[in-house]
């Protein structure tokens, strides 16, 4: 189950991101039911947490918190396997996309990548998972079809 909560005041297409989600999931062989929950919120919101969490007072694009286990690693709990939350600034989202000269769809594929794959293991703060990691989400977003 994958849930969609914006807590801004734009509109954002939350079926668009159900599908992008489930698509990266299944590229990263993720086939059984899982748990995924995606929040949007606002500059603000995403400068407290970033500031709670990474001790960085600015917003950031995007954060990715894992569901909580004894071994620090994803565990399925019975038929589900629960990966966790992906907090995403829309703002700083936009931003991005026209920094990049793409748009808005793309950008927030791209953060949700990045995002499901640090709850699949993946940390860029590690230089050899650095390099995983963006190898990984460079096959990924090709794959999605964005335009």
């Amino acid at each position: 189950m994958i849930e969609v909560n914006n807590l801004t005041k734009n509109y954002i297409d939350k079926r668009f991101l159900k599908i992008i989600a489930k698509g990266i999931l299944s590229f990263c062989g993720i086939k059984k039911n899982c748990e995924l929950s995606i929040a949007l919120v606002d500059e603000k919101i995403m400068t407290v947490l970033n500031k709670k969490y990474r001790g960085i007072n600015q917003a950031t694009d995007v954060l990715a918190f894992e569901e909580e286990s004894k071994s620090g690693f994803v565990e399925p709990s019975g038929n589900m396997l629960k990966l966790g939350e992906i907090v995403i600034c829309p703002q700083v989202a936009k931003i991005q996309a026209q920094e990049a000269g793409h748009s808005i769809k793309k950008e927030l594929a791209t953060l949700l990548i990045h995002g499901i794959l640090h709850l699949l293991g993946y940390d860029h703060e590690k230089k050899s998972d650095e390099i995983k990691m963006t190898k990984k989400q460079k096959k990924i977003l090709p794959s999605l079809k964005i335009n």
